[in-house]
């Protein structure tokens, strides 16, 4: 476990089912757990890239990025993105080299590439995102580590659920 004893910065490590399944987030302060949320339970775009799984309207590809505050049009207002290589809040380059924008942790069901939280809480949980980036804004950041994951049962994991 990484502690960061300044305080500076924020880490939401994140694993996805697979390329098109949800999303379980956990977000660490200093190591300490500070929220947790899934994203991404309702309809998730195939990329429209031809060769890029990830390309345009797809999903996220596994990777480390910078979370910033950037300012969305279609939402009107500062909205927490990703970004890598340098690009601004809401903008990254696939591993195949397809330039991706408006790339936003928001409400909703349905994602074109976003990070979509749904439910009774999901405003709590945007909220929330956009105030730890703004606590971290100034000194190390908000950075988002995402993994894919079969979500396949294991033998060894229908083994186990038997046995219990």
């Amino acid at each position: 476990m990484v502690i960061d004893p300044s305080g500076l910065f924020a880490v939401i490590d994140c694993t996805r089912c697979g390329m098109t399944g949800p999303i379980d987030c956990t977000v660490k302060e200093d190591g300490q757990i500070t929220d947790e949320f899934t994203s991404n339970l309702g309809d998730n775009d195939p990329s429209i890239t031809p060769g890029d799984p990830y390309g345009t309207n797809g999903p996220v590809p596994p990777g480390r990025y910078y979370v910033g505050l950037g300012r969305s049009n279609r939402f009107g207002r500062s909205t927490p993105g990703i970004s890598n290589n340098g690009g601004e809040p809401g903008e990254f380059w696939t591993p195949n080299g397809t330039h991706r924008t408006v790339v936003w942790f928001h409400r909703g069901n349905w994602s074109q590439g976003c990070f979509t939280l749904s439910g009774s809480c999901a405003s709590d949980h945007v909220n929330f995102i956009k105030d730890l980036v703004d606590r971290h804004e100034s000194s190390g950041g908000t950075w988002l580590n995402l993994m894919e994951t079969d979500c396949e049962p294991t033998c060894e994991t229908e083994e186990t659920e038997e046995e219990e």
